[in-house]
């Protein structure tokens, strides 16, 4: 960026820039309810094999207990959340399908703030880049929010849509979380919570897909790549990097057991 350019964009106060991004924020945010809302009700009674099996499943461990959850193909997650909304409600055999996409709506939702949480720490480390590096990227705050929202709104409608009975937004939701986990790792260094949560949110993620256990993996290895680049002692970041693979592997094991059996 040129230095008229940079001197433009520095020229406007942080308070005011501040403002203009939370203003930005909500306006998307009202976006994003309006077209999950229409994608929701125009699709209510659509519903494909795959969302038809995790029904099943559901109803399954209502009556079976948690137990009713296991087989050989589906993770166990999205129809246990499926099974706690039927157990609240108890919708009838003709509102079933709309009650699920009621709660893809509520997931859909539920996305939204882990996105932004993760916007907040890319915008945050490249800030600290910035400063850290005297240079200066060519695209703001405010515009790289904008893109990111509209990139989001985008994936919502042709790819992750809260139209589509899957579990896919749940995954989406916790890479989100994950990868902020990450980008606060490398700028603000590496802590025994951000380790534990890693752990955690890696581990409910492979409970929504069975595809994020080797993801898991990655998601840890370039944790443990990140945390040596911060220069910390070694003995110190073994310990948070097994800590984390323990948790997730804690939290997985029942699962990866009890389809064993």
């Amino acid at each position: 960026m040129n230095v008229q350019a940079q001197s433009e964009v520095s020229a406007i106060p942080p308070n005011t820039q501040d403002q203009t991004i939370r203003e930005d924020r909500r306006l998307f945010w009202l976006l994003a309810v309006a077209i999950a809302a229409l994608q929701v009700w125009s699709h209510r009674n659509d519903l494909s094999p795959d969302g038809i099996s995790y029904i099943e499943l559901a109803t399954n461990s209502l009556q079976q207990g948690l137990r009713g959850l296991i087989n050989a193909y589906w993770s166990p997650l999205y129809p246990f959340l499926i099974r706690t909304l039927f157990e609240l409600f108890h919708p009838s055999m003709e509102h079933e399908f709309t009650a699920v996409h009621l709660l893809n709506f509520l997931i859909y939702l539920g996305s939204f703030a882990p996105f932004n949480i993760f916007l907040k720490e890319l915008l945050r480390t490249r800030a600290a880049e910035e400063k850290n590096e005297g240079r200066f990227t060519s695209l703001s705050p405010r515009y790289t929010q904008i893109l990111a929202h509209v990139l989001f709104l985008w994936a919502a409608q042709f790819w992750l849509s809260p139209a589509i009975v899957n579990p896919d937004l749940c995954v989406a939701a916790l890479v989100y979380l994950a990868t902020a986990m990450l980008l606060r790792m490398s700028r603000s260094g590496v802590r025994w919570t951000i380790w534990i949560l890693l752990g955690v949110i890696l581990g409910i993620a492979y409970l929504a897909k069975a595809a994020m256990f080797p993801l898991g993996l990655v998601f840890l290895t370039c944790a443990f790549f990140i945390a040596l680049g911060k220069h910390q002692h070694p003995l110190r970041i073994f310990a948070g990097a097994a800590l984390a693979l323990a948790i997730f592997l804690a939290i997985a094991a029942p699962w990866i057991n009890a389809r064993s059996e």
